[in-house]
């Protein structure tokens, strides 16, 4: 099964692509912030990660660049 990370600040998104996705039979987990989706990716990797680019503190671009240091995850 694949495995995707949900990034985003708005909860309501977050459970709604989070609904969606589980319909496709990937296997989801969440982070509200860039800090958060880091540490989750650090302790498991994902197949496939959805990143908001607009969030509070450090946004998206600064998450993506973080992530590339370890992961090559769409």
């Amino acid at each position: 099964m694949p495995s995707m990370l949900i990034v985003d600040d708005d909860l309501h998104l977050r459970k709604l692509v989070l609904t969606y996705a589980q319909m496709e039979n990937y296997q989801c987990r969440e982070a509200e912030n860039g800090e958060q989706a880091l540490s989750l990716l650090r302790e498991a990797p994902a197949d496939i990660v959805l990143l908001d680019v607009m969030m509070p503190g450090q946004d998206g671009f600064e998450t993506l660049a973080e992530l590339r240091k370890f992961t090559e995850a769409p």
